[in-house]
């Protein structure tokens, strides 16, 4: 009879050793879990900040970007007359006489 109580009493103390282990690395596995995810909620949002913050041009970018464009129109106006101007004088060559 002593013998059958002091397994069931070892039965019961190893399954609660067993439940009180599973339970701690329970709550191990989820702090991880949760720090992890936490983590990389982070980094996404770091990361979209600082894309959204770098693809935003600063005023100084801005007006680069406005004087370049008004080069770059010059430089096309400046294009377009010289082809006119030659393709007047090429014409003009072929027929002197032609009357537009």
């Amino acid at each position: 009879m002593d013998i059958k109580l002091l397994q069931i009493e070892n039965f019961r103390r190893i399954k609660k050793n067993i439940l009180e282990i599973s339970k701690s690395h329970i709550i191990f596995i989820w702090l991880v879990f949760g720090l992890s995810l936490l983590i990389y909620a982070g980094y996404i949002f770091y990361f979209k900040i600082y894309i959204s913050l770098a693809t935003i041009p600063s005023p100084v970018i801005k007006t680069q970007i406005a004087q370049k464009g008004q080069l770059n129109q010059i430089l096309q106006d400046l294009n377009e007359r010289e082809q006119k101007r030659n393709s007047f004088d090429v014409q003009k060559l072929i027929n002197p006489f032609k009357i537009k």
